[in-house]
C-alpha cells in the first residue's frame, strides 16, 4: 500500500507510543489492541462525541468524558532506582488508554501550549509530523495508522521533544558547555519523589489563590481540572501521585513545572535580576540546573524554587542539592571509568586494523581487568549502574559497528566462553532493569554469527554460572532475560527457580507469571505444576471481582487482561475468564445511563472476548527473534523511524 504522510495525527497512536512504560516484558504489546481500536467505528464515533462536547458552551457541556465511572486501577510493580531505592513504575487500565486519546482530542492544543509557554525547560513537546501512515478502508472509521507498530511502542515519539530528549544529550551540547563558561557560580537541586508527590488537584490552584478557590473553580469544565480529573482517573481515583512510566506523564508534569518555573522567573524580574545575562536556569523535568554571576543570586533562586514549589506540594530534594564555584567536576567518575573501558576493549577486542576479527581474548589481561572494574564501582557506589550501563553501551557499539567477523572460527567456542563471562561479570554489579536490554543486546550481536545450538548451550552455561545473582535481583529487572531463557529452553538451577518463583508470588504481578509460565514450557511436569499456581490465581481474581459496577477498579481485572484467550492454560480456566467478562459485558449493557465511559468499557470487553486472535496484550507466539529486535529498538534505535539514526544506546533513567 502506498504510503501517505498525515499532517493531522491519529490520536491513538500515542497508546502505542506514550501510554506505557517501556520497562516491562518483551511479551508484552499494545499493538493488537491498537488495531482493533483503528478498525472499530465506534471508536469514531466517540471522537465525535468529544469534538462536540469541546465546541459546545460551558452551560451546555454534559460532562460525558469526565467522570469518576472512568476511575480505573493501573497495575503497579518496582524496578530498581538505585542501590538503595526502588522506583514505583505503572502500566494504565486499557480504559485508560481509551481516555487519554479522547482527552487529546478536546485539550491538545492548551496543553502543548502551557507545557511550552516561557519556563526553563529544555525538553519540551511539540505536534510530531514525521511519522509515516499506511492507508486503510475508510468505511472502518479511521482511515489511516502508523507503520510497524510493534516496532515503535513505548518509543516516547507521539510528540517531538526539543531540545533534549535524554539528559545525556544535554549535558553534551553546546549550550551544556557555554553555560559552564559564562557563569562563576552554579546550583543543583531537584524534586524529591516528583511524580509521586502531585497533588492531582494543584493542577486546579494554578489559576487559583488558594485550595477554597481550587475546590470552587474544580467544579467547572476548565482545562486544568480535566487535567486533575485525567490523573485521578487512570491512577484509580488517587490524588496524591501521578503514574511513573508513560512519557504522557512527563508531559502532564509538565504542566506544573512550567507553572514553578515561571513564577520563580517573574519575582526574580520583579528584583531586576536579568535573565540570560545575570543568571540562568535549565530544567531537564525534575532536574534544575541553576548558573548566576553571583553565589547569592544562586541561593535566591533556590529559595524562590523552595518557596512557589510547596505552594504546590513539590518538594525539594535537600540530599542531593549541589551548589559551588565554577568550573566544577560534573562528572568525575566518567574519567575514571573511562581508562578502564579502555583496558577492557583492549582486554576483549583486537585491533580491526590488524585483525580480521573483532572480538580477541588477551587472557593474560582478564584478571587486571576484573579488579580495575571492581575497584572503580567501589569508588564510586552511587555511579554503581551507570558505570555498568557505560561498559556495556561500549561493548554493544563494538559489536554493532563492525562490519568484519567478530570470532576467529577455530578459537570461537573458548572466546566466546570468555567474553560472555565478562560481559555478566559486569552486569552483575549492577541487575538493573536497562542494563539487562543492553546484555540482550550483546547477546543479539553475538548469535549472528555463531550456530544456535552453540550458542545456547554457552548461554545456558552463563546463565548457570551467574544464576545466583539473578535469582537476588528484582524480578521485573530480570524478567526479560527470564524470557530469553524461555525462548531457548534454557533451564536455572531448581534452587534459582524456586527463589524467583517466590519472589514473583510475593510481588503478585500477573506480568511475571505470565512470563514464568512461558518459561516452564521445558518441563512438562514442572509447566503443569506452575500453570495450576497461575490458574488458582485466576480463580481467585475471579471471585474477588463482586461489583460489576467498579470492575475496572479491581487490581484483579488484571489477571483477565493479561491470561484471556492464554493458549497455555486449561480450557476451563480459560472459559472462568470469558465468562466473569460476558457478566461484566451483560453489566454494562444494562447500566444506565448513556455515556462515553460506558461505550469504552464495553470496547475493551469485547476486544478480550473477540476469540479472532489469542494474542491480547500478550505476544504467546513471540520468538527469539522478535524478542532481540525489539530489545534492541528500545535500548538503541528507537528514534530511527523518525528519520535519523542513534548514535548511542538510550538509558531510560535520564528521564525520571
Amino acid at each position: 500500500m502506498a504510503k501517505l504522510r498525515y499532517r493531522k495525527r491519529n490520536k491513538l497512536d500515542v497508546i502505542l507510543t506514550d501510554s506505557r512504560p517501556v520497562e516491562l516484558p518483551k511479551n508484552y504489546t499494545l499493538t493488537y489492541f491498537y488495531n482493533y481500536l483503528n478498525n472499530n467505528k465506534k471508536v469514531l464515533s466517540m471522537f465525535e462525541s468529544v469534538k462536540k462536547e469541546t465546541r459546545a458552551s460551558e452551560t451546555e457541556r454534559n460532562g460525558l468524558l469526565w467522570g469518576q465511572e472512568w476511575h480505573a486501577t493501573p497495575l503497579k510493580y518496582h524496578i530498581i532506582k538505585n542501590r538503595f531505592e526502588m522506583r514505583e513504575m505503572a502500566l494504565i487500565s486499557p480504559i485508560s488508554m481509551i481516555q487519554i486519546p479522547l482527552f487529546l482530542e478536546a485539550y491538545e492544543k492548551q496543553l502543548l501550549y502551557l507545557t511550552s509557554e516561557g519556563g526553563f525547560s529544555v525538553r519540551k513537546h511539540e505536534t510530531n509530523d514525521m511519522l509515516e501512515y499506511v492507508d486503510m478502508n475508510s468505511e472502518k472509521g479511521i482511515n489511516y495508522h502508523l507503520s510497524a507498530e510493534k516496532s515503535i511502542e513505548a518509543s516516547g515519539a507521539f510528540y517531538s521533544v526539543y531540545p533534549f530528549k535524554y539528559m545525556s544529550e544535554f549535558h553534551n551540547s553546546s549550550c551544556w558547555y557555554r553555560l559552564n563558561r559564562e557563569y562563576k557560580y552554579f546550583g543543583k537541586i531537584d524534586y524529591s519523589k516528583c511524580f509521586d508527590s502531585i497533588y492531582t488537584h494543584t493542577y486546579t490552584w494554578i489559576v487559583t489563590k488558594n485550595s477554597v478557590d481550587g475546590k470552587k473553580y474544580g467544579r467547572n469544565q476548565f482545562f486544568l481540572n480535566m487535567c486533575d480529573r485525567l490523573m485521578q482517573n487512570i491512577n484509580g481515583s488517587i490524588t496524591n501521585g501521578i503514574v511513573v512510566g508513560p512519557e504522557f506523564s512527563r508531559l502532564m508534569m509538565e504542566v506544573l513545572a512550567q507553572c514553578i518555573d515561571n513564577r520563580v522567573k517573574a519575582k526574580l524580574f520583579k528584583q531586576e535580576k536579568r535573565y540570560a545575562i545575570e543568571y540562568s536556569v535549565c530544567r531537564f523535568v525534575d532536574d534544575i540546573f541553576i548558573f548566576a554571576d553571583e553565589e547569592q543570586t544562586v541561593e535566591k533562586i533556590i529559595e524562590l524554587y523552595r518557596d512557589e514549589a510547596e505552594m504546590l506540594h513539590f518538594r525539594l530534594n535537600d540530599q542531593k542539592r549541589l551548589a559551588g564555584k565554577l568550573p566544577y567536576a560534573w562528572f568525575g567518575w566518567k574519567e575514571k571509568v573511562h581508562s578502564v573501558n579502555e583496558y577492557i576493549c583492549q582486554a576483549l577486542f583486537n585491533d580491526v586494523r590488524t585483525s580480521k576479527n573483532v572480538i580477541g581474548i588477551r587472557s593474560n589481561m582478564i584478571p587486571n581487568m576484573k579488579m580495575m572494574y571492581q575497584n572503580i564501582v567501589a569508588d564510586y557506589p552511587d555511579y554503581q549502574a551507570k558505570i555498568v550501563s557505560y561498559v556495556l553501551t561500549t561493548i554493544y557499539k563494538k559489536l554493532k559497528r563492525a562490519n568484519i567477523p567478530l570470532f576467529s572460527e577455530e578459537k570461537v567456542l573458548k572466546t566466546l566462553m570468555v567474553f560472555l563471562d565478562a560481559v555478566f561479570y559486569f552486569y552483575s554489579f549492577s541487575l538493573s532493569f536497562n542494563n539487562t536490554e543492553k546484555v540482550i543486546s550483546i547477546l543479539n550481536e553475538l548469535g549472528k554469527q555463531i550456530p544456535e545450538e552453540i550458542f545456547r548451550d554457552h548461554i545456558h552455561e552463563t546463565l548457570c554460572n551467574y544464576s545466583l545473582p539473578i535469582a537476588k535481583a528484582n524480578p521485573e529487572d530480570v524478567i526479560n532475560l527470564v524470557l530469553l531463557a524461555a525462548m531457548y529452553h534454557i533451564e536455572f538451577p531448581t534452587v534459582v527457580e524456586e527463589l524467583l518463583v517466590e519472589k514473583i508470588q510475593k510481588n503478585v504481578n500477573p506480568l511475571m507469571y505470565a512470563v514464568f509460565l512461558q518459561y516452564f514450557c521445558y518441563n512438562k511436569t514442572k509447566k503443569n505444576a506452575f500453570k495450576k499456581v497461575v490458574e488458582t490465581q485466576i480463580y481467585d481474581a475471579i471471585a474477588n471481582i463482586y461489583n460489576s459496577q467498579d470492575f475496572f477498579m479491581y487490581e484483579e481485572a488484571w489477571w483477565l487482561f493479561v491470561f484471556t484467550n492464554c493458549p497455555l492454560l486449561s480450557r476451563r480456566c480459560i472459559d472462568s475468564i470469558n465468562a466473569k467478562l460476558e457478566e461484566q459485558r451483560n453489566f454494562l449493557q444494562n447500566s444506565d445511563p448513556k455515556r462515553m465511559s460506558k461505550d469504552a468499557k464495553i470496547l475493551v470487553i469485547d476486544y478480550l472476548l473477540d476469540d479472532s486472535e489469542n494474542n491480547k496484550f500478550i505476544n504467546w507466539d513471540m520468538d527469539k527473534e522478535e524478542l532481540f529486535n525489539y530489545t534492541v529498538f528500545t535500548t538503541y534505535e528507537r528514534t530511527l523511524f523518525n528519520g535519523y539514526s542513534a548514535s548511542r544506546m538510550i538509558d531510560d533513567m535520564d528521564l525520571y
